[in-house]
C-alpha cells in the first residue's frame, strides 16, 4: 500500500499540471482547484482512493449547507481519466476540517462529503488515519 499526501495540490484542465499526482490523470473541469491537502491511497489491484481535505478556520460549527458548498467544487470539479476512457469523478471523499466541525450531509456516502472537527496541531496523525480509512 502506498500513500501520497500533497499539500496545496493544484489541479487545472491539464492532468499533468499536478506533478506529484500526474500518474492518476486528475484534472479540473471547472477552474483551477487547490484543496488544502490531497491524500491518495494506492493498493495493487484496487483503484486508487482519493480524498481531498478542505480546512476551514471558522470557530463556530459550520452549517451543513456551508459544508456542502465548500466541498462541492472538488466533488464535481475534479475528474479522472485515462487515454480512451470517459472521465469519472476523481474524489472518493471530500473532508471539510473545521475546528468546531459542522452539520453532516443527509447521506455522506452518496454526497462524498463529510465534516470533521479538527484544530491545527490537535491530533493530526489520528485525524489523517481516520480520513484515509
Amino acid at each position: 500500500m502506498t500513500y501520497h499526501v500533497v499539500a496545496q495540490a493544484r489541479f487545472s484542465a491539464n492532468p499533468d499540471a499536478c506533478a506529484p499526482l500526474a500518474h492518476l490523470g486528475i484534472f479540473s473541469i471547472s477552474s483551477v482547484l487547490r484543496p488544502d491537502c490531497v491524500v491518495v491511497v494506492e493498493e495493487d489491484g484496487i483503484a486508487p482512493r482519493v480524498v481531498a481535505v478542505d480546512a476551514k478556520k471558522r470557530q463556530a460549527a459550520m452549517d451543513a449547507g456551508d459544508v456542502a458548498e465548500a466541498a462541492s467544487k472538488y466533488v464535481w470539479g475534479l475528474r479522472r481519466s485515462s487515454p480512451g476512457a470517459v472521465a469519472t469523478v476523481a474524489v472518493d471523499r471530500v473532508v471539510v476540517a473545521a475546528p468546531a466541525g459542522g452539520g453532516p450531509m443527509f447521506d455522506q456516502t452518496l454526497s462524498r462529503i463529510e465534516v470533521t472537527g479538527l484544530a491545527p496541531g490537535a491530533g493530526s496523525s489520528v485525524a489523517i488515519s481516520s480520513i484515509v480509512s
